[in-house]
């Protein structure tokens, strides 16, 4: 799923006359949404035993087209079990997750249902922003659904994957208010036009201390372009003398941390971790499976990962339609299949 292939609307230049915020708030309203997501986390009450809780998320996203696809955050939908969209007219329906870039924090999600959609929220070029335009967010931060907060492009970053390998991503920095509910919303011009998908903030306190990042739509449009898989799995690169410590036999390994259910990698049978432990200073949830191998791409979690597996599955897999896992478990080397 390709965002060329969808006919989203891309404006080339600024407009010379802008909104004001509430005339900015009126149009793109109907096309923002509020995502409701549910997991089932597997947790180690014992070493015997294990608990299964229920986790409910919070997040933000934005309608691109007629046909129901809407922009959200990586790590809001990843692992979810279950997606829910509301509308602001309160309508509910549930998606799927098409596509999933976890290195630059973008998913594209799809509606199950074929509803009346509202007219969809256009994209601009990012790379005509500049730092000290004015911009808005919208989105449903701790819920309160469809908020509104304004503020600055107060830069403009390189920043390191976020998850592991790959290249640096494009994000804007604004002081626009960004808190938890907000990730996955949009970051607007004042035309009501798409220039970013919020993604997180940098804070000592945990709140919002004035410095958010959102990925640019021109990094978005590329980050999908070229996903088109989502997996399912939420997994944490472990190497060095962790690596070591879980008898993981080459440079370094993907523990899977957590599975969404109906997922290509719940299919393959992957078994998410569920022991917590301190390591360094850092917390991991362990005992579950450690990805060794995506197709011929050895895990390594140098930078050129992520755009060797995305180029394996465009290439090889694409003549197979079908996508090998190897996998360390319990000490044993296993492999999985999964048709793509």
């Amino acid at each position: 799923m390709v965002l060329a292939s969808i006919g989203l609307v891309v404006s080339a230049t600024p407009s010379q006359a802008t909104m004001d915020l509430r005339a900015v708030f009126k149009k793109v309203s109907p096309a923002i949404v509020e995502i409701r997501t549910i997991s089932v986390d597997q947790v180690a009450i014992s070493l015997e035993t294990d608990e299964f809780v229920e986790h409910r998320g919070l997040g933000s996203g934005v309608l691109i087209d007629r046909e129901g696809l809407i922009l959200t955050a990586s790590h809001v939908v990843q692992s979810a079990d279950k997606v829910v969209v509301v509308f602001n007219d309160g309508r509910i329906v549930t998606a799927i997750v098409v596509s999933s870039a976890p290195q630059g924090d973008v998913a594209l999600l799809k509606l199950e249902e074929k509803i009346d959609l509202p007219e969809p929220i256009v994209q601009a070029d990012s790379d005509l922003v500049e730092v000290g335009l004015p911009v808005v967010v919208v989105g449903a931060p701790y819920g309160l659904s469809h908020s509104l907060s304004a503020g600055y492009i107060s830069g403009r970053h390189l920043i390191d994957s976020m998850s592991f390998g790959s290249a640096k991503i494009d994000v804007f920095q604004t002081d626009a208010a960004i808190n938890v509910g907000n990730s996955g919303g949009p970051l607007l011009n004042l035309d009501g036009e798409l220039i970013g998908i919020v993604s997180h903030i940098k804070t000592l306190s945990g709140g919002f201390e004035g410095i958010g990042f959102a990925v640019t739509s021109n990094q978005v449009k590329s980050l999908l372009e070229k996903t088109d898989f989502w997996s399912g799995i939420e997994g944490r690169l472990v190497d060095g003398r962790i690596a070591e410590l879980l008898n993981v036999p080459q440079k370094a390994g993907l523990l899977v941390r957590k599975v969404s259910a109906n997922s290509p990698g719940a299919e393959m049978g992957l078994r998410p971790s569920s022991v917590p432990v301190s390591f360094d200073g850092e917390e991991y949830l362990i005992g579950g499976d450690i990805i060794l191998k995506i197709g011929d791409i050895e895990v390594t979690g140098d930078k050129s990962f992520d755009e060797k597996v995305r180029a394996y599955i465009h290439g090889s897999c694409k003549g197979t339609h079908r996508l090998e896992i190897v996998f360390l478990r319990g000490g044993k080397i296993m492999s999985a299949v999964v048709e793509i």
